[in-house]
């Protein structure tokens, strides 16, 4: 087979439990089940590549002695370490995800230390709104935290950390809002993307997207902009937010913009208290994730990366199900009701700066990497201000140049100068002579 296809696995198969880069879904769910075969007919052929080859190195690794060892383990015949899971895989779930358990400070070093090693590179994905900043009643309210501030500066000025962040607002906005330099900033869940070297990425739309968009404004601006609720232009997408508005208005203004929405071919997308219409593309935070890992490190990244994702909503759910088995995900929430992809839960902004502390402590107490010596040269010609490496000199050869000027004297007289690689730069006045 030329290109990798997708596994699509049942949570009651056994394989269910370890193979997380594999679609799972429950076979009874009829619905689920044709949106899961529809996500892996038309799933990208990167994101294809990279789950395959992460299921074919665990199966490389968990071959037939760990699984030997790990049963006798199990039963105590075995020290623990011989049981132990791969050096390089994320840490397991234990279960399903609606079972994760929230993070305590003293978990991290168990369950993140033994996944970030002294040799592997970082890079943060981090979403703004509930996940860096607590949600706010208005966008531009929602301050960053100063602390988390400062932890972020000084994470962005380590050799080995990367950071992103990657927000359903403009590509602007999120950017003044940070505020910081050198990282990488992804606005409208990553139709915009902007590297620190400056260079930008931008998803191409539809034709007619801009037409549509006015019109979906404007029809929202008419029959559900009341009691509160407001329209919050965003470039290639829009947000109608209703949080404002009384509780048992919440429904209703839902459904109508969800209406006015899907009628001109844009995509209803739920958020905090919040409809979004988003342009009909194959296009995502988990897709806007991997063209990030894929610009910042190459299409190998996955052999020397490891990702920490955080994210606090029902967008962020596509990035967690995109990176499932090859990251470690955190779904900031205090439900234990809410269904997630993640890894891990965490219950709040709080957490995530502790989070962000603990990465701080981690990669700063990893030993410090220093670049191979160069060997030496055997010895140096200085010339004036120019030093030459010399190793091996062959001999000198005798080169005489008739009729040359003194300047001086205005009397012409006979040089002969050593030629030797010492004076090679005779050219740029740097020759070694003797006047007869």
């Amino acid at each position: 087979v030329d290109k990798p296809g997708v596994l699509i696995l049942s949570p009651f198969a056994g394989a269910g439990e370890t193979m997380h880069e594999a679609l799972v879904v429950n076979p009874y769910e009829i619905s689920e089940v044709a949106e899961v075969i529809h996500r892996a007919l038309t799933m990208p052929e990167d994101e294809r590549e990279l789950r395959m080859y992460h299921l074919r190195r665990r199966e490389r690794q968990m071959d037939i002695s760990h699984w030997l060892n790990a049963f006798l383990a199990d039963m105590g015949a075995l020290i623990a370490e011989d049981g132990i899971p791969a050096p390089n895989a994320p840490p397991a779930t234990n279960g399903s995800s609606t079972q994760i358990e929230p993070m305590s400070v003293e978990d991290f070093d168990e369950f993140l230390a033994s996944y970030i090693d002294e040799s592997s590179k970082l890079a943060l994905l981090l979403d703004y709104d509930g996940t860096l900043a607590p949600i706010a009643p208005k966008p531009h309210l929602a301050f960053l935290p100063k602390e988390t501030k400062k932890v972020l500066l000084r994470l962005s000025n380590i050799a080995d950390v990367h950071i992103a962040i990657i927000s359903g607002r403009s590509l602007q906005d999120v950017k003044e809002m940070v505020g910081i330099d050198g990282l990488t900033y992804a606005g409208n869940h990553g139709l915009e993307i902007l590297h620190p070297d400056g260079t930008k990425f931008v998803h191409p739309v539809p034709q007619g997207h801009e037409e549509n968009l006015s019109q979906i404004k404007q029809e929202l601006q008419e029959s559900c902009c009341r009691d509160g609720a407001w329209i919050e232009p965003k470039g290639a997408l829009l947000t109608f937010h209703y949080r404002g508005a009384p509780a048992n208005c919440h429904s209703k203004l839902k459904t109508d913009a969800t209406k006015i929405i899907t009628k001109h071919g844009f995509t209803a997308s739920p958020a905090h208290c919040a409809i979004e219409a988003r342009p009909p593309v194959q296009w995502d935070k988990g897709r806007a994730s991997i063209h990030i890992l894929r610009t910042m490190y190459g299409v190998d990244w996955c052999e020397r990366v490891r990702v920490i994702y955080c994210g606090d909503d029902h967008t962020d759910e596509d990035a967690m199900r995109a990176l499932k088995g090859i990251a470690t995900t955190f779904r900031v929430t205090t439900s234990h009701a809410v269904r997630t992809a993640a890894t891990r839960r965490l219950s709040s902004t709080d957490s995530v700066l502790t989070l962000l502390r603990w990465v701080e402590r981690h990669m700063q107490g990893r030993p410090m990497k220093l670049p191979p010596r160069s060997p030496s040269p055997a010895r140096s010609i200085i010339d004036g201000n120019i030093f030459i490496p010399v190793t091996t000199l062959p001999p000198p050869v005798e080169v005489h140049m008739e009729d040359a000027l003194d300047g001086d004297a205005g009397r012409r007289r006979r040089i002969s100068a050593t030629k030797s690689p010492m004076n090679t730069a005779t050219a740029n006045g740097a020759g070694i002579g003797k006047l007869h």
